[in-house]
């Protein structure tokens, strides 16, 4: 590409994105980038809170607006909001607390057309903000997004990337359309469980992580 045409992109999302991504080739993020993404892992909480917690303040405030201006900007914006927030409050009301920012930041985008500027393992994590969203017309969205990006990619290893992402959507979806919320965010929201929620959780019902 001529240099005249390429993305100045800020340290502090080259930053961001490094950690969270690694060195994207074919659309795949690096290997054992996918170990920090899931689960419950205290020093990865601990890592994110040092690195990026400021940085999270900063963003809701305001600081890095001009970040939105490109697609990999924010993007480094919806990870902070919907992604690194859980993190750095898990379990806790605040894990959550910024979920809104994130799906303006995701729908604003996909109008802008920032999304299919993106590699297929960022545009996963462009789109997670829908199926975080407690909405079930949200739901539906996320549910084409991902139906729509498994099209986009009908080969090989991004194949079925984009496949595992869609079915994890269907799932959110599908949470949603049975309980109107996430059951396993009431004890942190202090919202009190219907005795079918209860039951759902009781009997292994999803957590993601939280």
């Amino acid at each position: 590409m001529d240099n005249k045409f390429e993305e100045i992109i800020p340290h502090e999302v080259s930053e961001i994105l490094a950690y969270w991504f690694g060195e994207i080739r074919h659309g795949l993020a690096e290997t054992g980038k996918s170990d920090i993404w899931y689960g419950a892992d205290s020093h990865i909480d601990d890592y994110i809170s040092t690195h990026f917690a400021q940085r999270l303040v900063e963003a809701s405030l305001g600081k890095w607006d001009d970040w939105l201006q490109s697609a990999k900007g924010r993007l480094a914006q919806i990870l902070l909001f919907d992604q690194f927030s859980r993190n750095i409050y898990r379990a806790k009301a605040q894990a959550f607390a910024y979920d809104k920012l994130a799906l303006g930041l995701c729908l604003d985008g996909m109008a802008l057309g920032h999304d299919k500027q993106l590699s297929l393992i960022e545009r996963i994590f462009f789109y997670h903000p829908l199926e975080h969203a407690e909405q079930p017309d949200i739901q539906e969205i996320s549910v084409q997004q991902f139906s729509l990006l498994a099209q986009a990619f009908p080969e090989g290893e991004q194949h079925q990337l984009a496949l595992n992402a869609y079915r994890y959507a269907v799932e959110h979806r599908d949470i949603i359309a049975r309980f109107g919320r996430f059951p396993h965010r009431n004890q942190a929201l202090g919202r009190a469980a219907t005795a079918e929620e209860q039951d759902y959780l009781r009997r292994g019902g999803k957590r993601f992580g939280q």
